[in-house]
């Protein structure tokens, strides 16, 4: 029998076949399309249903086949006509659910690299990580106690790990993953709460300083030495900074805080040393704030006092024998030497003889007729400039009479030294605020008649220029030695005769001037 209706390719049809009476029908997608009487029996109780091929007759079927009903009845042609209806109104859906295998191991550890931790509380980051189902959970335990939740942020896990003192602690970590599969990994942290120990090298001995003329400072080299905690050499962190302040003996400091990195000498002691700058000759005793730190945080500071001796002695050569310029025989020098600094000893007094020409006369002495001061005004203490003079230093210029009464000056208010004088050395008033004072000289007049007087190169001008002056400070002078500019006078006054004048001199000149 073969069906009337095409059949519709690369499509689903519907195919059913009815048999009862003798007759069989065909349908095509729920209508009739042909149908043929036969004879004899068509249904066999020994038959099976083979689908897809006849038993050898024509060849198999090449196509899609769904929904094969087989019925032990004929059904009508309404009952194949809705059953037609029923099935073409279905519809498909499908869904598939992707199931991911994971055998790997997660990884897991602590982010830190530090050879040494504080002692005192310390947030730490676990690192975890699984590329096939991702971390589900991360725990950790330190020493022998008991596994604790670490907490989530974004990629890390952190937990709070609180040392109880010096030592090594073993954390473990454990991470499991989505799947189950779990990591543990073991790490050994080292906590150091001790810092370094501050030694002590300064001794009572007075340290000396050296003048910077680039910096115009006085600097005082000071070191010293870092030592482990109770001088037990345990694992502990290595020195990485040391500060150092000075103050005075008013608590009240010197050039601020400057800081250097100790070196090691072995693996310990390590050694630290810096040069630290006064604006100012420095003498007295000083404390040094030294504060040493270590690579975790842990800090030591010490007090040290320390002696700064900065002024060097002063020596004075005084020959009490006949006057005379030639010596050629044995002959006993004397002198005074004189510190005004820290009280450390004279080391060593030299003496050298140079050659002069025959009008060098800058080791003159003043004749010896009872002089009570004599500043020869050769000093060349700093040097101080016009343009480098410091604001708090006090310079001393040597006298030579014996009396230990040396002329002294402050900061700005120092005339300049080392210019070239009419006997050696001179010294250079600015005319604005230089002066000298001596004090005390008083004290070895004997009497009621002194002289006093100097070499002396005025400049022109239109001033009084005071170059001498005697008496009490803050008072009327009792006697003034000055020169005035608008006259090119030297003038003597004192409250007792009054003013006397000079004749006329031309300025920019050496004179000796003497009252």
């Amino acid at each position: 029998m073969t069906s009337s209706t095409p059949m519709i390719e690369n499509a689903w049809n519907h195919i059913m076949l009815t048999y009862a009476n003798g007759e069989q029908r065909l349908y095509i997608n729920g209508s009739l399309s042909t149908s043929q009487q036969v004879t004899g029996g068509i249904c066999q109780s020994t038959s099976v249903i083979r689908i897809g091929s006849g038993f050898g007759l024509g060849s198999p079927f090449a196509g899609d086949m769904d929904e094969l009903v087989y019925y032990g009845t004929e059904l009508t042609p309404a009952e194949i006509a809705d059953l037609v209806a029923y099935q073409d109104n279905w519809y498909d859906t499908s869904s598939d659910h992707k199931i991911t295998i994971d055998t790997d191991l997660p990884t897991v550890a602590i982010s830190t690299t530090a050879p040494f931790l504080p002692d005192h509380d310390l947030v730490l980051a676990i690192n975890a990580f699984d590329q096939t189902s991702g971390i589900d959970s991360v725990e950790y335990k330190v020493n022998a106690g008991s596994w604790l939740p670490a907490t989530r942020d974004v990629d890390t896990w952190l937990f709070t790990f609180s040392p109880s003192g010096n030592g090594t602690y073993t954390v473990q970590t454990r991470a499991t993953d989505r799947a189950g599969n779990v990591t543990t990994h073991s790490q050994a942290l080292e906590v150091d709460g001790t810092p370094p120990v501050i030694f002590n090298t300064f001794g009572s001995s007075p340290h000396p300083v050296t003048h910077d003329t680039g910096s115009n400072t006085w600097n005082l080299h000071l070191s010293g030495i870092l030592l482990p905690a109770e001088y037990d050499y345990i694992p502990t962190s290595l020195p990485e900074r040391v500060f150092v302040n000075l103050t005075d003996q008013d608590s009240l400091p010197i050039s601020g805080q400057f800081s250097t990195v100790p070196t090691p000498s072995g693996s310990f002691p390590y050694i630290w040393e810096l040069d630290y700058p006064f604006d100012v000759r420095p003498n007295g005793v000083y404390t040094v704030e030294v504060m040493a730190v270590d690579g975790v945080g842990n800090a030591a500071v010490a007090d040290l006092p320390i002696q700064v001796d900065g002024t060097p002695p002063i020596a004075d050569i005084r020959y009490t024998g006949p006057s005379t310029t030639t010596i050629n025989t044995g002959t006993v020098l004397t002198g005074t030497v004189t510190d005004e600094g820290v009280a450390s000893e004279i080391a060593s007094v030299e003496i050298s003889f140079l050659p002069a020409d025959v009008n060098d006369h800058s080791a003159v002495r003043a004749l010896d007729l009872g002089d009570i001061l004599h500043l020869p005004l050769d000093d060349n203490p700093a040097p101080v400039t016009r343009q480098a003079e410091s604001a708090n230093e006090t310079l001393s210029f040597v006298d030579l009479s014996g009396s230990g009464t040396p002329a002294v000056c402050t900061g700005t208010g120092c005339p300049a030294t080392a210019e070239r004088g009419r006997l050696g050395n001179a010294i250079l008033f600015d005319g604005v605020d230089d002066s000298l004072t001596v004090f005390d000289v008083s004290l070895n007049l004997a009497g009621n008649a002194y002289s006093f007087g100097a070499w002396v190169k005025p400049e022109a001008g239109s001033g009084d220029n005071a170059l001498l002056a005697f008496g009490a400070d803050g008072v009327l002078p009792g006697s003034l030695l000055l020169y005035r500019q608008s006259t090119n006078q030297f003038i003597y006054w004192d409250s007792a005769s009054g003013e006397h004048s000079s004749s006329a001199v031309a300025p920019d000149q050496w004179y000796h001037v003497w009252a």
